[in-house]
């Protein structure tokens, strides 16, 4: 398949597992795909509430990974080195962290990768703070040799979707909530919530969103259109709405995070997810339920919604999202 058309897909399957935890493992398999490895895993961890948010693996055998989290997770010396030396959105493999020769004379390897035939690992770290961490790694086959620069190419063009993935459902802990109850558990979030179509015409917001609507101080309705106050911001999310049209892949690391601010100094962030994409774009949602039937990509008897917008004041500890 062409490169252009796999990344295509995998991109848009990254944002449907983020309304849908439980597809988590088939992107994961698909990554391995892409990326020519034998098995992966996905987690994120928040250290002030000392709580999992996601933790995904595909391809491990059951008991070493039992094994693993048991014991060895706290002898993996390449765990313990990367601590002090990666960053958000750095993409690292093994011998970025360590000399290969010392690795290889760790316990960890010898007695856990070895056996199961496990050579090098790449991985891209998604958050990395003081309060909450999370990143998505990819482990070869011995016989398949080393992660290349095509390899760390391929991962560094995932890299901004799975981290805008993971941010959206960090808020929504989506899988608490059954899909039938979609529509009720967007619209109780704390955090802001506004569909909108191409041309930024709003078709649904939340209570917490329409409170700051009618405040006005961070964004404000201008006819039946969203604006923001700033407008660097409103340029912004004007252009990235305008692009979901154009799907998941065109937005690249645009809309992860869109600063916004007040006239007083308040400052807010953005993140915005298409739902022109995959199962986004399949599912349907029935009026009765108060979201639109565009509600994930579907029309209304007007329009079709082309993504979401979620907003949180920029020092909150979870972060919000426009889709």
């Amino acid at each position: 398949m062409d490169e252009i058309v796999q990344l295509s897909n995998l991109i848009g399957d990254i944002y449907d597992a983020a309304l849908d935890p439980d597809r988590w493992e088939y992107v994961l398999a698909t990554t391995c795909k892409f990326l020519n490895g034998m098995c992966g895993g996905l987690g994120s961890f928040d250290r002030l509430s000392n709580k999992v948010n996601l933790s995904k693996y595909w391809g491990y055998d059951q008991k070493y990974m039992q094994s693993y989290v048991e014991y060895y997770s706290k002898i993996n010396v390449l765990a313990i080195a990367s601590m002090g030396i990666v960053k958000a959105g750095d993409v690292v493999t093994n011998n970025d962290l360590m000399p290969e020769h010392e690795w290889r004379a760790s316990r960890a390897y010898r007695e856990w990768c070895s056996p199961q035939g496990i050579g090098d690992t790449i991985s891209a770290v998604i958050e990395k703070t003081n309060i909450a961490e999370a990143a998505v790694s990819i482990v070869r086959r011995e016989r398949d040799g080393l992660f290349d620069e095509e390899a760390r190419r391929r991962m560094r063009l995932l890299f901004p979707h799975f981290r805008r993935a993971v941010l959206i459902g960090k808020v929504i802990d989506l899988h608490k909530v059954e899909a039938a109850a979609l529509a009720d558990a967007l619209d109780g979030l704390a955090s802001a919530m506004i569909l909108v179509d191409a041309n930024g015409r709003i078709a649904h917001t939340n209570a917490a969103a329409q409170a700051m609507l009618t405040e006005g101080r961070v964004l404000r309705k201008a006819g039946d259109k969203l604006n923001a106050v700033d407008p660097s911001a409103d340029a912004a999310l004007h252009d990235i709405v305008a692009n979901a049209e154009n799907g998941d892949a065109a937005l690249g690391s645009r809309g992860i995070a869109v600063p916004l601010a007040t006239r007083a100094g308040e400052r807010y962030v953005a993140h915005v997810l298409p739902l022109t994409s995959g199962a986004r774009h399949k599912a349907k949602i029935s009026r009765t339920q108060r979201w639109p039937r565009c509600s994930y990509a579907k029309r209304n008897s007007r329009r079709r919604t082309r993504s979401t917008l979620w907003c949180r004041p920029s020092n909150s500890r979870r972060p919000s999202f426009a889709s």
